[in-house]
C-alpha cells in the first residue's frame, strides 16, 4: 500500500494535523512526538504528493547531485564537470554530501524531492536496498554503482580492466612480487580494482607479495608505507587502489 500522510499518522498513533506539522518543519511539535513521526516516515520512504506532482509535471531546472564526500581530486573534477554540463543544458545543480554514510542518500533525497528534477549519485557503497528504492522513487543516474539483480541507472568506470593495464604495465618492467593497496571491500570501485589486480597477477603465474587492507584516504597510505618499508626484501613494486592511499 502506497504511504501518505493518513498511513504515517495511523502507525505513529497521532493526528493527520501533527504529520502535517512535522512535514512542514512547525516548530511547535514537542521533540519526542517529531522524532516518532520521522521515524515512521522512513519507515515508510514517505515522500509528499505535492512534490511528487511538482516533479512530474513541471521543471526546476536543478539537479541535485549527491556525492559521498567533498575531498579529493575525482569529486572535485567530477563536479566540475557535472556543473559545466549542466549549466550548457539550462540547469544548476545542488550540490550535498554524506559524509561517507550510504543511509544519508534516502534523507538527502527526501529533503530536495520537488526542488529538483532528478539526481546524480556517486556513493559506491550503496546498499542494493536503498539503491533500488530511490531509483524507483526519483529519476536518478549513480556513478560507479551498480548491481545486476536491481534496475538502475548506471554509468560506470572500467575500474577492472584499469587495475588489469596497471598490473600488467608493472609485470612489463619485471615486477613480479607486487603488493596491493585495496579500498573497502564494501566499495564497488574497490572490489574490481582488486580483482583486476588478482586476475591478471594469476593469469601471468603470479601471486601478490602482500595484500593490505586501505580505506581511500591518505593517512592510510601513509600508515602501510611504513609497514611495508619493514618487508622491502619481499616486495618490488606497490599498487594502491586510488590516488590518495599513494599520495600517502
Amino acid at each position: 500500500m502506497a504511504s501518505n500522510v493518513r498511513s504515517i499518522a495511523r502507525e505513529a498513533g497521532v493526528s493527520v494535523a501533527t504529520v502535517s506539522r512535522v512535514l512542514n518543519n512547525v516548530p511547535t511539535v514537542a521533540p519526542e512526538l517529531r522524532e516518532r513521526v520521522q521515524a515512521v516516515i522512513e519507515r515508510q520512504s514517505y515522500l509528499p504528493n505535492s512534490n511528487a506532482r511538482s516533479l512530474s509535471t513541471s521543471k526546476q531546472g536543478v539537479i541535485g547531485v549527491i556525492v559521498q564526500d567533498l575531498w579529493g581530486a575525482f569529486f572535485l573534477e567530477m563536479i566540475k564537470g557535472l556543473d559545466a554540463a549542466a549549466q550548457r543544458h539550462g540547469f544548476h545543480i545542488l550540490l550535498a554530501s554524506t559524509q561517507d554514510k550510504p543511509y544519508e542518500v534516502e534523507h538527502v533525497v527526501r529533503k530536495q524531492f520537488g526542488k529538483v528534477d532528478g539526481f546524480i549519485v556517486a556513493m559506491p557503497a550503496t546498499p542494493p536496498k536503498l539503491l533500488l528504492s530511490v531509483s524507483q522513487r526519483v529519476p536518478t543516474v549513480w556513478v560507479n554503482q551498480t548491481y545486476s539483480s536491481q534496475p538502475a541507472t548506471s554509468i560506470v568506470s572500467d575500474n577492472y580492466g584499469a587495475a588489469c593495464a596497471m598490473t600488467e604495465h608493472l609485470l612489463a618492467q619485471g615486477r613480479s612480487k607486487i603488493a596491493f593497496i585495496a579500498g573497502p571491500e564494501e566499495n564497488y570501485e574497490a572490489r574490481e580494482r582488486k580483482r583486476g589486480f588478482l586476475d591478471t597477477m594469476a593469469r601471468a603465474g603470479h601471486s601478490p607479495a602482500a595484500i593490505f587492507e586501505g580505506d581511500f584516504f591518505e593517512e592510510c597510505g601513509f600508515a602501510l608505507a611504513q609497514r611495508i618499508a619493514q618487508d622491502i626484501e619481499h616486495i618490488d613494486a606497490v599498487f594502491a587502489a586510488n590516488d590518495n592511499m599513494a599520495l600517502g
